[in-house]
């Protein structure tokens, strides 16, 4: 069990360490940016929640009459945090539900966005086309964070330790996309391995009277 939950706390930096291969070994700059967002996300939410007021929330809320004491409650966040500073956590809220809340509301946002430069009816084949390939990914995000809500209120006692870097991670989802414009939108697709098949695309093209292709 201990080796699983190792694992499952190091999933969400593998994660992380995916985007940065993939944008800087395969030169996918769309992943890199996934990375950036990543960043920024848990740049704030470490930020935040090293203010005192957030952390004196974190110690009230994990400390009613006869529960641990602070310094038990730092010890108890650096066993689920996987980085760690001498005595503290960088983060005291856990970055994990950050990096899977982010990645949820950032794919959800950009796979079921309206783009205004195409026609209604192909924005809905699109949403659609887009919604069945990327089901599972949506689901198992999903699932995940179920879990994690759980981990985090049975061990810490504290919901905030859920919600913050959750909500954190909605807003920032939704933030970064809009900041980076849809040019640079990493869109998941459909295994390159995948049979052809095929599409709706239609061409167009010129021909002179005598039958020859104008270029």
């Amino acid at each position: 069990m201990n080796a699983f939950l190792t694992i499952f706390r190091l999933m969400p930096f593998m994660i992380v360490a995916y985007f940065v291969i993939s944008g800087i070994f395969d030169a996918n700059f769309k992943a890199f940016m996934v990375f950036m967002g990543i960043l920024f996300s848990t740049l704030i939410t470490t930020g935040i929640s090293r203010m005192d007021s957030v952390k004196n929330m974190i110690f009230k809320s994990s400390n009613p009459p006869n529960a641990p004491t602070n310094a038990e409650v730092v010890e108890q966040i650096k066993t689920f945090s996987v980085f760690n500073i001498s005595s503290e956590p960088i983060s005291y809220l856990p970055l994990s539900v950050n990096i899977y809340s982010f990645l949820l509301v950032y794919y959800i946002f950009i796979m079921f966005s309206y783009d205004s430069s195409k026609n209604m009816k192909t924005n809905e084949a699109n949403m659609k086309s887009v919604g069945n390939k990327n089901w599972l990914l949506i689901t198992a995000l999903i699932l995940i964070l179920l879990f994690e809500a759980v981990y985090f209120v049975g061990v810490s006692k504290n919901i905030l330790m859920f919600i913050i870097p959750a909500l954190l991670g909605v807003l920032t989802g939704v933030v970064w996309p809009l900041l980076i414009g849809r040019a640079n939108w990493s869109i998941p697709k459909a295994d390159s391995n995948s049979k052809c098949a095929l599409s709706d695309l239609s061409y167009s093209c010129k021909m002179s009277t005598t039958g020859t292709l104008i270029k």
